[in-house]
């Protein structure tokens, strides 16, 4: 459960509050009485959000597709290094598996031509 602390004690007391949040305590910061807003440790959530991911396995059909994925990119004469080579594994993930790639960066999947639908996050 979050403890109300005011927006005053939150500015004043800052570094006790960081403590805490470190600790797992997590607050709800009043301005005159009224909730405007919530802290809380962000590894609690990272937490959260890793037990609800379901992993999907880089199986057999995965690594057909990798090999799709790999020739469309050497096509554009580009190499598969460093984060790009993770990424491509994640498109064959996506390609074996017929799921769209989420992505904040879509020019990362811009030469896989039309073997993976890429959706901006």
């Amino acid at each position: 459960m979050s403890r109300e602390i005011t927006q005053r004690e939150l500015r004043n007391q800052s570094g006790e509050i960081m403590r805490r949040l470190d600790e797992g305590e997590s607050f709800v910061v009043t301005r005159n009485g009224v909730p405007v807003g919530e802290r809380a440790r962000r590894q609690d959530r990272l937490q959260r959000a890793e037990a609800a991911f379901d992993p999907l396995p880089f199986d057999t059909d995965s690594a057909r597709a990798y090999g799709r994925v790999y020739a469309e990119l050497a096509a554009a004469d580009r190499k598969a290094r460093g984060q790009r080579a993770v990424g491509l594994l994640i498109a064959a993930t996506a390609v074996a598996l017929s799921l769209p790639v989420y992505t904040r960066n879509p020019d990362d999947f811009r030469h896989l031509g039309n073997l993976v639908e890429v959706l901006l996050v």
